[in-house]
């Protein structure tokens, strides 16, 4: 039997990320409040990216039926998700680290300012463990909106099962 970590990532603890690029239909559409249940749960997911070099594991929100990311300086890194129209988001199991479900989200961008930006930023805001910021220094969300980037994963009909 392995030890683990407390708090250590499902890499961290031997979990296999998922393959490159957009997985398809393997065992048929995996139901939408699954995909819901699960990511909503889930403390962070797999995002791939095609094209890219590997898997990047990246915090999330769940909110209005999508998983929200937040990239840029001094925060996670999802390379190529700024230019993906798709990507295949890879939920790992809680207990084992392994992968629970996969489906294909459809990627947009969260203009900072907008409604959408406006709903969801208090939830990002909430969910990040350690916001830096320094007396008298700009707020994280004021950051985000200047530097990053807010992304929207909405689950696609392309959405399939992995496990």
């Amino acid at each position: 039997m392995s030890e683990t970590r407390p708090g250590a990532t499902p890499a961290a603890r031997g979990a296999v990320p998922p393959a490159r690029g957009l997985v398809p239909p393997a065992r048929g559409a995996v139901p939408p409040a699954l995909i819901a249940e699960a990511t909503k749960r889930a403390g962070l997911i797999w995002i791939t990216v095609p094209g890219a070099a590997r898997p990047r594991a990246a915090w999330h929100t769940w909110q209005d039926g999508a998983a929200y990311v937040l990239t840029g300086p001094g925060e996670q890194a999802v390379p190529g998700l700024d230019a993906a129209r798709e990507a295949a988001i890879t939920v790992p199991s809680k207990d084992t680290g392994g992968q629970l479900l996969t489906w294909t989200a459809t990627v947009s961008r969260v203009d900072p300012g907008s409604p959408a930006w406006a709903g969801v930023i208090g939830a990002l805001l909430a969910g990040r463990l350690n916001p830096a910021q320094e007396p008298g220094g700009e707020s994280p969300a004021r950051r985000w909106a200047r530097t990053g980037q807010v992304y929207r994963l909405t689950p696609s009909e392309r959405t399939d099962t992995e496990s």
